[in-house]
């Protein structure tokens, strides 16, 4: 959970977008070309014995078509409802408990407990759905990835996958300035006739849900270092740039999300 970092309050304040691949891929760009990078970007994912990333790739496209089509606005739910199966049952969106951990003029931080007990059908759980996010008047972040993924069992023609899903939705709305969520979803696929994946079943495992009322925080670092000649050429470049540049020998510490903030 980023909920305290450089990249959340970038995305809480300014509502732009953090650098970064949202397949979660690292693809560095290095110097010269490596022998194996051409035969590496012919490999397909699922193609070897792993074949759970091929299914990950799939379902990742889905999830993508829903952030498009949220980022045009929460009401929509179309994309959302046509990877519902007929058979879906869904736990229910509202939280069955609410716990305040910070709360000032400011900011404002809960965490959400759900119940996982399934009982929504599609029209059920596509309402609970737009009401969780009637308060939202523009979604500025909406980022679904899988973090977990298992193959269950198969009945005949019919494959089953469940999931783990992290989502993050950074939104405006009346009466605050940027709210945040960030949690985890269980969601159960399976495989149509037509080799369609639908949902099956749907429950949120948890959520922290942050609001801020006006801007606590604005990025200034290009107008304080725009004109500082190492600020272009070493700070704008990134880790995963310089991890591709820096002999691992060195012993400098580039593996992980390191950063700076100073007020």
């Amino acid at each position: 959970m980023r909920l305290w970092s450089p990249a959340f309050h970038d995305r809480l304040e300014t509502g732009n977008k953090v650098p970064g691949n949202p397949s979660f891929y690292v693809r560095p760009h290095y110097r010269s070309e490596r022998p194996l990078d051409a035969v590496l970007f012919k490999v397909q994912a699922g193609s070897d014995q792993f074949i759970s990333e091929g299914y990950a790739d799939q379902l990742s496209a889905i999830l993508a078509a829903w952030s498009v089509d949220l980022l045009q606005s929460p009401r929509n739910t179309q994309v959302i409802a046509q990877s519902l199966a007929p058979n879906f049952s869904g736990a229910s969106l509202r939280p069955a408990q609410s716990r305040i951990v910070r709360s000032d003029v400011l900011l404002r931080i809960r965490q959400n407990r759900y119940s996982d007990t399934p009982g929504l059908n599609r029209e059920a759980f596509l309402g609970e759905w737009q009401a969780e996010l009637h308060d939202l008047s523009k979604i500025i972040v909406a980022e679904f990835q899988i973090t977990a993924i298992e193959i269950g069992k198969s009945e005949g023609s019919i494959q089953r996958i469940h999931t783990h899903v992290r989502y993050e939705l950074v939104a405006s709305g009346s009466g605050f300035h940027r709210e945040q969520r960030v949690g985890n979803w269980r969601i159960s696929w399976e495989s149509t006739v037509s080799g369609e994946w639908k949902i099956v079943s749907w429950s949120v495992l948890e959520e922290t849900q942050a609001q801020a009322s006006a801007p606590v925080y604005v990025d200034i670092a290009s107008a304080a270092c725009g004109r500082v000649e190492s600020y272009a050429a070493q700070m704008l470049h990134g880790a995963d740039y310089w991890r591709t540049v820096l002999d691992g020998a060195s012993g400098i510490d580039i593996y992980g999300h390191n950063g700076i903030s100073v007020a």
